[in-house]
């Protein structure tokens, strides 16, 4: 991906020659940047470098069956290998991959049935020597899914026939309700009675007419037909003739930019390879596992950067709070610094002396009856006071004071009595709190 563009290369091996296209897409609109058709024998060379693979690789025989197996089964691998021991049966022990589709349940029988399509691994996995770097393959199917995938993605109706042809390579595939019901290919191998055209309209007569009786019951609206065939109008003519059936051209044009008039049709096989589904991939386990290791390793390195991230952010972040913590205490000790400079100091024989006398003062002070006599302020305030007394013994202060007041009534001394008892009673129990 560059720039937000996405470049995929598609690739469709046919017996002699491939053809090939780069597919840019982005966004949601795909275009085609290159197309090219080489020799079979360069396909090595020519898919060195090659990133974000999809193969079609054509078949002379595809496997196409139905088989029915116990539904108390439930693990996928067991399934797996069950349908493979029936497969064997059928197709003389060779190896096969194959994809499996639940078609049908007979809880009656307890019975599953499974639609089975797949390859035969002995051609099939020839092609893959010829990539280099197998983690790049993104897809690989055959030619007839391909067709499939693209006449899907073109389709006007649920029910029809897709016919196409490329050299002397016939395709005939039959979709019902959008299932692919039948396919074929089949090589024109000329008669010295018949030219190449007589040979090619015999086996459209044939085919056609084997699927039309085959089945019934579909009413198939129309026949799409695409490649070599769709560019010459006697091939559709002829058809229309026959079959009666509606003649339609398949023309992938309108889901790709960079192709223009009838140059799709040359490629129709490769553009359906980048549309098949996965029911129609065929990808052999080693390359699956090469792709599971290449994604475990990359899900680790993503998770290790991640953690080394995490942690030079953490150390980051503690180194940040450590430099300033330390820049704190280097200011701290510069104020202290600057503080002492400017402060006068005291040696130590004037600092003893200093405490000596605190200590005297101290000591003696708390025996000066000062506070006390403060604290009769209120008493003096009213009443000059004629006598102070004042001693202490073994740190016991003793305060006496006289107070004497001359009255002419007896009831002025019982007023001023009372005025007097009740400030010292006042002043005595704030001493005591």
């Amino acid at each position: 991906m560059v720039g937000g563009v996405c470049l995929y290369n598609i690739i469709d091996i046919r017996d002699n020659v491939v053809a090939s296209i780069s597919i840019k897409k982005k966004r949601n609109k795909l275009t085609v940047s290159n197309a090219d058709v080489i020799e079979k024998s360069e396909l090595k060379k020519f898919l060195a470098g090659k990133k974000s693979l999809y193969l079609s690789i054509e078949q002379d025989n595809v496997l196409d069956e139905k088989v029915t197996i116990p539904n108390v089964i439930k693990s996928n691998k067991v399934i797996d290998s069950t349908i493979s021991h029936k497969l064997n049966k059928i197709v003389s022990k060779q190896k096969v991959l194959f994809n499996k589709q639940e078609l049908s349940s007979n809880k009656d029988k307890d019975t599953i049935t499974y639609q089975i399509d797949g390859v035969y691994e002995k051609e099939y996995l020839e092609i893959f020597e010829s990539v280099s770097d197998l983690k790049e393959l993104r897809g690989a199917t055959e030619s007839r899914y391909a067709l499939f995938a693209i006449s899907q993605m073109c389709k006007s109706s649920d029910s029809y026939i897709s016919i196409h042809t490329q050299a002397d390579t016939i395709i005939f595939l039959a979709v019902d309700n959008n299932r692919l019901v039948f396919s074929r290919k089949t090589r024109v191998i000329v008669n010295k009675n018949l030219d190449r055209q007589d040979e090619l309209v015999d086996e459209l007569n044939k085919t056609t007419a084997y699927i039309r009786q085959q089945f019934r019951s579909v009413k198939f609206s129309h026949i799409v037909v695409s490649g070599s065939m769709a560019i010459d109008d006697s091939f559709c003519e002829h058809l229309l003739m026959v079959t009666t059936l509606p003649i339609a051209v398949l023309y992938p044009n309108t889901l790709f930019d960079g192709l223009s008039n009838e140059e799709p049709q040359h490629y129709i096989i490769a553009l359906g390879a980048y549309f098949t589904p996965k029911q129609f991939q065929f990808i052999p386990n080693f390359v699956r596992a090469k792709k599971q290791y290449h994604l475990s390793l990359q899900t680790l390195l993503a998770i290790s950067f991640l953690m080394f991230f995490v942690v030079a952010f953490f150390t980051y972040d503690g180194y940040s709070s450590y430099q300033s913590e330390l820049d704190r205490y280097d200011t701290i000790k510069n104020r202290l610094v600057r503080t002492l400079n400017s402060t006068q100091t005291y040696s130590q024989d004037e600092l003893e002396d200093s405490l000596a006398h605190m200590k005297f003062h101290q000591k003696y002070l708390k025996y000066h009856p000062i506070d006390t006599i403060l604290e009769l302020k209120s008493l003096v305030e009213m009443q000059r006071p004629a006598e102070f007394k004042w001693r202490c013994v073994d740190d016991v202060i003793a305060l006496n004071v006289v107070f004497e007041k001359d009255f002419s009534l007896l009831e002025s001394l019982q007023k001023f009595e009372n005025s007097f008892r009740a400030k010292f009673n006042e002043i005595n129990s704030k001493s005591l709190i």
